[in-house]
């Protein structure tokens, strides 16, 4: 494909990381880092003895079911700004994950393996702290809306496409949390799109850059691609 296109399968029994050759590539995260900014927010609290407000907790799920900007944002400044990303990249043990551009989160750049990688950080409690993890994965797992003009806004944008489409009935029937990244760059004519999924067994990233004319059904029929070729046995299957 035309500009970028890299993914990792991590499997969670073994830890072991599969993935296309350009593995340790990056592209910039838009808003699937806000998993991390939810769960950086929330751990924190708890350490310092804090039960976050109403209205914390409201940005904090809108900022992943409803990709919210301007939640992530509120989040993210109450975190400390740039070192919200450094505490992300030294807890989940990034290796390729760099600051895009100091002062902004979406312009992080991740490489596919860090993706996955940052998905298991969630998904094994480290990310958001044992008290605040099942409430994230429920959060991911109730990601809302679709491509449709009607879903996708300014800054926010229905969000449950991808690899949850190309995935079995029964696996998503399990809880499979995901969230996306996805935006117009006007400065290089490209969409920067992701898209990431945890489950029990596994979590798989897949990191897109391809033409703006292309649309944005393209980038999400190749992360469902991507998943039905990869993801296709139920756990009472495999072999």
């Amino acid at each position: 494909m035309d500009g970028f296109f890299g993914w990792a399968l991590l499997d969670r029994a073994t830890g072991k990381i599969a993935g296309s050759k350009n593995i340790s590539a990056t592209n910039s995260t838009e808003s699937m880092i806000k998993v991390w900014l939810v769960s950086d927010y929330l751990r924190r609290a708890t350490e310092r003895g804090e039960k976050p407000s109403a209205d914390r907790l409201a940005q904090a799920s809108t900022a992943i079911r409803d990709s919210d900007d301007d939640a992530a944002q509120s989040l993210y400044v109450a975190g400390g700004g740039d070192p919200v990303v450094t505490r992300m990249i030294a807890i989940c043990g990034l290796t390729d994950t760099k600051i895009g551009r100091s002062g902004w989160w979406s312009y992080t750049q991740m490489s596919p393996r860090d993706a996955v990688r940052l998905g298991d950080c969630v998904k094994n409690g480290t990310a958001a702290g044992p008290q605040w993890t099942g409430w994230v994965l429920n959060e991911m797992a109730r990601v809302r809306g679709t491509t449709a003009d009607k879903d996708q806004h300014e800054k926010s944008g229905g969000g449950r496409w991808g690899i949850i489409d190309g995935l079995p009935d029964e696996i998503v029937k399990q809880g499979v949390g995901i969230k996306n990244g996805w935006t117009r760059i006007g400065a290089d004519g490209m969409w920067h799109l992701n898209c990431l999924a945890v489950a029990d067994d596994w979590v798989l990233a897949v990191m897109t850059r391809y033409p703006i004319e292309y649309g944005l059904d393209y980038g999400a029929n190749v992360c469902a691609s991507v998943a039905r070729q990869l993801v296709t046995q139920t756990p009472e299957t495999k072999g």
